[in-house]
């Protein structure tokens, strides 16, 4: 590589950006092996890499020049990267940056990424005629992601992509013998981030402390790429090897936890499980896989129902549910059989042909088959013909085909990631197809009233799709490390899905966490909450300029509104004795009241260089903690009522809300410069680094009651819940409130969220799996998320990540093997590790 500040620019449509996101990730992360293209990339931290890689984010109108930006980094490039597709060659922006890296006179250095669509459809209007040679194609059945990944590396370094595969092996195995060698390697980290050299016992348990931590950094990363379950044996794995880092592990697993939602894995069949359906009453599922056999499963409980039906004679590629309760099995052999679900005994059987797909109308009436040309035919369970013509549309294999309750609509899914709907009467198609899985669509699957339809994909993502509007419902359901197979929906609005590692999953199609919404009696937006000790009462205050008491049960107001601020009323606290009400205003003062009477006590304190007071709290001591305008905390003392002290000072911007720990020793702050800061009552000073996330300035902080926990929010209308040991952010924000959430408050058993906004409404969020037990979560995830087969690192995986090899290199190795309730994993009899 040249003297360029990046060794490549990424230009694609922003259709593809998760491919673009995630090639981007690659390139940067990739280790370049010892002796190859020895003058190319530089050497860093962690080893040689390419350098850095240039994804710019934003797209330009249809007609506009490339932006300045765009044009520097170009020019500071070496190498152009295409995402090629439909997209990306009806793009206007992407055809501009190729024309302008030809023009720099660097068209030799263009390297096209083919990431979807037919070779006549893909390429930008300048890349078609002078593309190189050698393209790196990621569409199944062509590269695959890594491998075209690798093939794109080696033509930036100008190597043969086979020379550098056998170069990377090499490779890997001395970065493994490295790994494995001790703590030399990860000693020199710390040494670069700091540490110093670790010459005693004491600083070389401090190494290897600090060499744990970076399995929660392969656990975040896990998380990020939507990973989940990976993230979760991080978690587990981390939490055996350093319990004196236990606090990070249980924030990185609450997290995957919180994500998983109702995720569920059943351990199956003995290999693949190929095809899932449930019966009508939704009592039970069946399952057919590879091994040629029907088992039968409680819904309610997972467990198997009877022995295994023995079928066909090899793979049984799908299974149906009649509605008289018969079931439909679909072998490699050319026959669909009919079976007694309650007997196990063959019933009939329909001569359809080699090579097909099928699926059955609720009624049992009607079977749609394809038989690998792209083509469906609908068939009469009872005469076994064949019903009218066949439908044709599909330019590829169809791999998924599915029957609408009400037997009017088929939706089938192809090789190419795409989903059509058709008229079953007329042989039609309904509606635009539905696009989004980057890969062949495997499984799809109808809700029980019609409206949704669910599809399982290559991309290892479970899609749902609105069956009257053709958009896709939500974001993609993520979870299964193959992909799934087969998917069928619950009675309930659940979801079943079957893996490609012999597992099921069942899923909560919800896509919503918020409880209820209730409205204010305030004239305005609500500026601050707060629950009276015993829990029985909320006080408020609001943009009307009063303070108002609630009763937390029936949520009526008590007694008349508390006047008395001559402006808004920016924040409420109530004393450890609940006898008491402080209120602070933007008319730069604070005011106590008494709670049984609502009469006001004393004269108003003032301070914060008059410049108005955004928050206040109560200590359990009587003493009293505000925030200002001016940036500044200061404690008061409520009998004197007199500054105790110096201001605590660090915020850049006013103090907009404060909160007292439960035990008084800690105070949290959250400031109009976007930052969340604990600070120490006894010394005053600052505790750590500021909590970061908010883009915004933040609004209203609240202490959990065991004090373990931190929830803020901000001007945009977004929560955080925040670990006040690790100072790690928890789950993903919660969103909701239109507008700022202004106030916030947590139950007393600290599993839900109270939050009031300028919309006027005050919302309850449950984050009950976010702040459970380790125990709990632990074995939750253990024994219905992992399952058995779930619970080990395979020896691919160990094999491609040094860590793993050095720390944990058995494959066998449980990472549930310490949580307590969860059964061991039975001996595998030939003692080897997992595939």
């Amino acid at each position: 590589m040249t003297g360029a500040k990046y060794a490549a620019f990424i230009s694609y449509s922003h259709k593809d950006e998760a491919v673009a996101r995630w090639l981007h990730r690659r390139l940067e992360s990739y280790a370049i092996p010892t002796g190859a293209a020895p003058g190319y990339g530089r050497k860093g931290l962690f080893g040689r890499r390419i350098g850095r890689v240039f994804r710019d984010r934003e797209e330009l109108p249809a007609g506009y020049p490339l932006s300045d930006k765009i044009n520097e980094a170009l020019a500071q490039s070496d190498a152009l990267i295409v995402l090629c597709s439909p997209d990306a060659a009806r793009s206007e922006y992407v055809n501009k940056e190729i024309l302008e890296f030809q023009r720099l006179g660097k068209g030799g250095r263009i390297f096209p990424v083919i990431v979807g669509g037919e070779d006549h459809e893909i390429f930008p209007p300048a890349l078609s005629e002078t593309r190189e040679i050698l393209e790196a194609d990621m569409r199944p059945g062509k590269d695959g992601r890594d491998h075209a990944a690798l093939k794109l590396l080696a033509g930036l370094m100008g190597l043969d992509p086979y020379e550098l595969t056998r170069r990377e092996q090499r490779a890997q195995r001395r970065r493994l013998a490295l790994a494995g060698a001790g703590m030399a390697v990860f000693a020199g980290l710390a040494v670069a981030a700091g540490w110093g050299f670790y010459q005693s016992a004491e600083n070389a348990r401090q190494a290897r402390s600090t060499l744990h931590r970076f399995f929660v950094v392969s656990g975040e990363r896990a998380l990020a790429d939507g990973d989940l379950l990976l993230a979760a044996r991080y978690a587990l794995a981390g939490h055996q090897l350093s319990p004196e880092n236990a606090r990070e592990y249980e924030v990185l697993l609450a997290r995957a936890y919180e994500a998983l939602g109702d995720h569920r894995v059943i351990d199956v069949q003995e290999e693949w499980v190929d095809s899932v359906a449930v019966s009508p009453d939704g009592r039970r599922i069946v399952s057919g896989g590879f091994d040629g056999t029907v088992r039968q499963w409680d819904a309610a409980t997972g467990r198997q129902i009877g022995a295994p039906i023995t079928v066909h004679g090899g793979r049984l590629k799908a299974v149906a549910f009649l509605a008289d309760a018969r079931i439909v099995l679909d072998g490699e052999d050319g026959t669909v059989r009919l079976w007694d679900a309650a007997t196990g005994r063959q019933i009939g059987m329909l001569p359809i042909g080699e090579g097909h797909r099928f699926a059955v109308s609720s009624d049992g009436r009607r079977i749609v088959s394809e038989g690998g040309d792209g083509a469906f035919r609908l068939w009469d369970t009872t005469t076994g013909r064949q019903i009218g013509a066949p439908l044709v549309g599909h330019d590829g294999t169809t791999f998924a085909l599915a029957v609408s309750p009400d037997g009017r609509r088929i939706v089938s899914g192809d090789e190419g990631g795409t989903l059509r709907l058709w008229d079953a009467a007329t042989g039609r198609q309904v509606g635009e197809p539905l696009v989004g899985h980057e890969d062949g669509v495997s499984a799809v699957a109808f809700s029980p009233d019609g409206r949704r339809i669910v599809s399982a994909g290559g991309d290892q993502t479970l899609r749902l799709w609105d069956a009257g509007t053709d958009r896709q419902v939500g974001a993609p359901m993520i979870g299964h490390a193959l992909g799934a197979r087969s998917v069928a929906f619950l009675p309930d609005g659940r979801i079943v899905s079957g893996d490609g590692d012999g597992t099921l999953a069942i899923w909560n199609a919800a896509t919503g966490r918020q409880m209820r919404a209730i409205p204010t009696a305030h004239d305005d937006g609500v500026l601050s909450v707060a629950a009276s000790p015993d829990g029985r009462r909320i006080v408020s205050g609001g943009l009307d300029g009063t303070v108002r008491l609630w009763d937390a049960a029936t949520g009526r107001q008590i007694g008349a509104p508390l006047t008395g601020h001559g402006g808004w009323v920016s924040s409420v606290a109530v004393s450890p004795d609940g006898r008491r009400i402080v209120s602070g205003g933007i008319d730069r003062t604070l005011r106590m009241w008494d709670a049984a009477t609502g009469r006001q006590i004393g004269a108003p304190l003032s301070g914060h260089d008059n410049r108005g007071v955004l928050c206040v709290a109560v200590l359990p001591d009587g003493r009293i903690v505000s925030g200002g305008v001016d940036g500044t905390l200061t404690l008061w003392d409520a009998a004197t009522r007199r500054q105790t002290g110096t201001p605590l000072t660090g915020h850049e911007g006013g103090v907009s809300s404060v909160a007292v720990s439960p035990d008084g020793q800690s105070i949290v702050s959250g400031g109009l410069d976007g930052t969340v800061r604990l600070w120490g009552t006894a010394t005053g000073r600052q505790v750590g680094a500021p909590l970061v996330g908010h883009e915004v300035g933040v609004s209203a902080v609240a202490f959990s009651p065991d004090g373990r926990r931190i929830v803020s929010s901000d001007e945009r209308g977004n929560l955080r819940l925040w670990d006040t040991a690790t100072g790690r952010q928890i789950g993903a924000p919660l969103t909701g409130h239109v507008g700022a959430v202004l106030s916030v408050a947590v139950s007393p058993d600290g599993r839900r969220i109270v939050s009031g906004g300028e919309d006027g409404t005050v919302r309850q969020w449950d984050v009950s799996r976010r702040v459970a037990p380790w125990e709990t979560m632990a074995a939750a995830v253990c024994q219905t998320m992992l399952g058995q087969r779930g619970r080990t690192f395979s020896r691919a995986e160990i094999d491609a990540d040094p860590l793993l090899f050095a720390e944990w290199s058995d494959p066998d190795r449980d990472v549930c093997a310490r949580v307590p309730g969860v059964p061991p994993l039975p001996a595998r009899p030939n003692g080897g590790g997992r595939p």
